[in-house]
């Protein structure tokens, strides 16, 4: 088994209405520019490198905020090979018994996006761990998301290299895992994340129990109201009789990052929906959770409701 530390940079269109639209009809919203790797053996010991830079086939220009973040430069992309090329190259680099390795939770549902929008398998990306969760678990950090920068301060390893280049960060990545117990974090990764997600539904809801959730979905969109505009995201699915409810009033907020608004079916009652950001490169990453109502949810609602008219405007719902 070989474990392989992955980063990512991606360029971005230059407005909403430039954004291309995926066969799922999710918004296209980073096209993948260069691809860093670190290979580790069964040991996590490390063995090999990888960097390759992609030309963009769709998002040609580079985004100036991109452009400042990464330091690419038009004549890097020149040189670089196309995605699939690049993918086929990584592929046959990782070899066929190997896992990836992240540092948080964006970079893997870019290249998710990127191998679907040219069509291309994404089953072998289904499985990773994200070692920023490790990294918190075995520092006392909790799951409070911590930079790679913090990381390499809490080591004391010195930063020589420019950060924010995927081949740069996979190497840096792999010098605090060198810090890190990687066999105990892998072996207990899957437990801990289920009892994560147990515990964010009753922290973060209110007093609603865990048999209440319905569902949990994750998008990507330039701004907020990109997301509160996409009427397919935004939506509530019945389950039971398979209808789609966009929330019929405000949304309000719960707090900076996250966002409740309810929705009914004439035949299955009120949900809840709660959309949580979170600041990443290239807009936000957004987690859209929906519960079955209790009455203690449609009183927070209601609660947040009066506040929010005592305050400003809310968001709107588009429809």
């Amino acid at each position: 088994m070989n474990y392989i530390i992955m980063d990512l940079e991606w360029n971005q269109p230059f407005s909403k209405e430039l954004c291309l639209t995926m066969a799922s009809g999710l918004k296209f919203y980073g096209e993948i520019i260069e691809i860093g790797a670190v290979k580790l053996n069964a040991r996590f010991e490390i063995v090999d490198f990888f960097r390759e830079f992609v030309k963009p086939k769709y998002y040609k220009k580079l985004h100036p905020m991109v452009k400042k973040i990464t330091a690419i430069s038009r004549k890097d992309l020149a040189g670089g090979i196309p995605f699939p090329e690049a993918i086929q190259a990584f592929r046959r680099w990782c070899g066929k018994d190997s896992t990836l390795m992240t540092w948080g939770n964006d970079d893997v549902p870019v290249l998710c996006d990127n191998l679907e929008f040219f069509d291309l398998d994404k089953s072998w990306a289904a499985d990773w761990y994200n070692l920023q969760t490790i990294f918190g678990l075995q520092t006392g950090n909790g799951t409070e998301q911590k930079s790679l920068q913090f990381a390499m301060e809490y080591f004391k390893i010195p930063c020589e290299l420019r950060l924010h280049d995927a081949f740069n960060d996979a190497f840096y990545t792999a010098q605090v895992c060198s810090h890190l117990d990687l066999t105990k974090g892998v072996g207990n990764y899957d437990r801990f994340l289920r009892l994560q997600r147990e515990q964010d539904v009753r922290r973060h809801s209110g007093a609603e129990p865990y048999h209440s959730l319905i569902s949990t979905e994750r998008g990507r969109y330039p701004s907020k109201r990109a997301a509160f505009g996409d009427r397919r995201f935004a939506a509530v699915h019945c389950e039971d009789c398979g209808i789609h409810e966009v929330p019929a009033g405000s949304w309000m907020r719960q707090s900076n990052e996250k966002y409740i608004a309810l929705a009914h079916c004439e035949r299955h009652g009120t949900f809840l929906v709660r959309m949580k950001f979170r600041r990443v490169k290239g807009g936000m990453d957004v987690h859209k959770v929906v519960w079955r109502a209790t009455e203690e949810m449609i009183q927070l609602y209601r609660n947040l409701a009066e506040k929010s008219r005592q305050r400003k405007e809310p968001f709107r719902s588009v429809g």
